[in-house]
């Protein structure tokens, strides 16, 4: 029998709730920020919609994005030709 070693796949991808004061969890900034980046490469692939790709997300993601996957971002921006903007809800 194995034995298993490190943390849960859930404990890695999620952290306290601050509404609830950590009875509940949520899906961690990084996680959040993967999902929204995988939602705006596949728009882009699908085409359409003009020269810009709005995206809204939470305030706290939004500055997330800009602040850790800018690079990404404007390689998407380059390759497809578009510019992507993130505004907070």
């Amino acid at each position: 029998m194995r034995q298993r070693m490190g943390s849960s796949a859930m404990s890695v991808s999620t952290e306290p709730c601050p509404c609830c004061h950590g009875t509940g969890t949520r899906r961690n900034m990084e996680w959040q920020a993967l999902q929204v980046m995988r939602e705006i490469y596949r728009l882009m692939r699908r085409g359409g919609g003009g020269d810009t790709l709005t995206h809204k997300v939470s305030p706290e993601l939004a500055i997330y994005l800009l602040n850790q996957k800018r690079q990404r971002l404007r390689e998407l921006e380059e390759q497809f030709q578009k510019t992507v903007l993130i505004l907070p809800e």
